[in-house]
């Protein structure tokens, strides 16, 4: 009787541990399912891809072309420079010649703050 109430243990414990494998099973089943549906749609995707970018121009000819939008923006920038320039006035002149005056001054009243010291000690460090 023993015997059979052991037998009949095993059969129980062994019948559960089918029912989980079983489970286990459906769970890998039903990803494994979801991975391959996935998948398939990435692979039709890259196929539209592919298609697709054999439509597409040469990269190269995309560089040139944006190479040569770029000399002619700096060809229009320059010209246009060019064409605004004047003959320097007098009135030129002069402006130049106070801010030079402005600068001196500045520089100037610098040296007597003490921040010529400053300056020199920041160039020791920055050496």
């Amino acid at each position: 009787m023993a015997r059979l109430r052991v037998f009949w243990g095993c059969l129980t414990v062994m019948n559960e541990a089918v029912i989980a494998f079983g489970f286990v099973d459906v769970l890998a089943l039903a990803l494994l399912g979801t991975l391959w549906a996935r998948l398939t749609a990435l692979e039709r995707i890259m196929d539209r891809l592919a298609s697709a970018s054999q439509d597409i121009i040469d990269p190269k000819d995309i560089i040139t072309d944006a190479i040569a939008d770029i000399e002619d923006g700096i060809q229009e920038t320059v010209s246009g420079v060019m064409e605004q320039m004047r003959v320097p006035t007098i009135a030129d002149h002069l402006g130049g010649m106070l801010a030079q005056w402005g600068q001196m001054k500045l520089m100037k009243e610098a040296e007597n703050m003490g921040l010529g010291q400053a300056a020199a000690a920041l160039e020791e460090v920055l050496d």
